[in-house]
């Protein structure tokens, strides 16, 4: 079997995305994106480093995470693992609304891991 470790090899076995998708990638989180999250009670979140992939969970009420434009902030204690954000880690995160078929997906790296992430 063959490692992928490229887009390139990516898209070989599973394609392209079709360009519809690029429609809705914006560089911050616009007002649309705080909304979303001021109503969200539940993300999951990948967290990537040097040891490979980990998943976890944060939930609560609505708002469980809060930001600004470049800042998404989520209380440590929401967190069912805070142990895995580590400052510099890759992070890639979805929101959820109850009884809405869309997501938010919001991604970077941990800032800090002092009481938010």
């Amino acid at each position: 079997m063959t490692a992928i470790d490229s887009i390139a090899a990516l898209e070989a076995v599973v394609g392209k995305p079709p360009p519809a998708i690029d429609l809705k990638v914006i560089d911050h989180l616009d007002a649309t994106a705080l909304r979303w999250l001021a109503a969200s009670p539940l993300m999951f979140a990948g967290i990537g480093g040097d040891a490979g992939i980990a998943i976890t969970l944060a939930g609560g009420s609505p708002g469980v995470a809060s930001g600004s434009a470049a800042v998404l902030s989520i209380p440590l204690e929401h967190v069912d693992d805070p142990g895995l954000l580590r400052p510099g880690a890759g992070f890639g995160s979805l929101f959820l609304l109850p009884g809405i078929g869309e997501t938010l997906r919001v991604n970077g790296r941990v800032e800090s891991a002092d009481g938010v992430a």
